[in-house]
């Protein structure tokens, strides 16, 4: 069983993840990745660095998309570093219902860096 603490820890960057895509402010997504970060997202490049989380969220920025956490896991596997395993669920804006949602697994690795919990590790890839 996670701690509380781990997984309030994962909560608040995912809540601040959440509100940072939904309202497409790429700089402060990138600012919750740690400077050494590596992102797998649903494009065939992994993206290094927080240039390379501004390029690849640059990407998306035209999309109608929200997103949302479900379901997850969270193992404390040192005290500067958290992983979460679980789900979330990207909605297009204005299609139509049975094509608006799609689940995606997605993997975060957190680690502690100057004094606060950073993205290290993104994979996100769609629900087979």
């Amino acid at each position: 069983m996670p701690s509380s603490a781990a997984t309030d820890i994962v909560s608040r960057v995912e809540q601040n993840w959440v509100r940072c895509f939904d309202e497409r402010d790429i700089e402060g997504l990138s600012q919750l990745y740690s400077r050494e970060a590596c992102l797998f997202g649903g494009k065939p490049e992994l993206f290094h660095r927080r240039e390379g989380v501004r390029t690849y969220f640059g990407l998306l920025a035209h999309l109608p998309l929200r997103a949302e956490f479900g379901e997850r896991t969270v193992v404390q596997l040192s005290p500067t570093v958290i992983s979460s395993n679980g789900y979330m669920t990207f909605c297009i804006l204005d299609a139509e219902p049975s094509q608006s949602t799609h689940p995606y697994r997605i993997t975060l690795i957190l680690v502690e860096e100057d004094g606060d919990w950073k993205i290290a590790g993104h994979h996100a890839s769609p629900v087979p």
